[in-house]
């Protein structure tokens, strides 16, 4: 086996030149960032189930910054795998998953109280559901409202995330109140969408 310091081929526990250990196997490896990979894997979930419950106004944005995050250790791993260097920097991706991690459970907080701590009026805006969307994933159904026109300065519609309820509470061409809250940190976010 070779030594993970100094890459001197040796048999044993330690190097007997630089006292390093032997190169840890593919097996080892992911085993040894299986706990990142939950960390990682939890913080994308919180952050999924944040934005249920407090909808943002832009969703696209903010999902695509959890992915970007999410999967940059994922990829990184896997590149180094390839490259049979994953057991040489296994410090650098342990640190990569840990910051992945940090930064997707820090996402999570921030949107939750940028929901949960709105303390400002929410202002009600009527538009109308031009068109109505479902589909069908892994993690259940997503139903989605498209409604114009938009309140918002140089927008012409929004596309608005609802439960399975609301969705079938509201047709295409019907008019709908919106209940739009300003966030605690700026980020818009809807709380209620009722048939007029």
């Amino acid at each position: 086996m070779l030594c993970a310091k100094c890459s001197h081929s040796f048999v044993g526990k330690q190097c007997p030149l630089c006292g390093g250990p032997p190169v840890l196997t593919p097996k080892q490896v992911n085993e040894a960032l299986r706990n990142y990979a939950w960390l990682i894997l939890g913080g994308l979930g919180g952050a999924l189930l944040v934005t249920y419950r407090f909808p943002l106004l832009d969703m696209n944005p903010a999902l695509m910054i959890c992915l970007l995050v999410f999967f940059t250790p994922i990829l990184a791993h896997l590149i180094l795998a390839l490259r049979k260097q994953a057991s040489w920097r296994l410090e650098i991706l342990r640190r990569t998953y840990k910051w992945a991690g940090a930064a997707l459970v820090g996402i999570t907080v921030m949107l939750f109280l940028n929901g949960a701590l709105d303390r400002f009026p929410s202002t009600e805006v009527r538009s109308f559901v031009i068109r109505k969307s479902a589909s069908h994933g892994r993690g259940g159904p997503s139903y989605n409202l498209t409604v114009s026109p938009s309140w918002r300065p140089g927008r012409e519609d929004e596309r608005l995330r609802v439960s399975g309820a609301t969705f079938s509470s509201v047709h295409t061409g019907e008019a709908v109140l919106i209940e739009v809250r300003r966030g605690t940190f700026g980020l818009l976010w809807f709380s209620r969408v009722t048939p007029q």
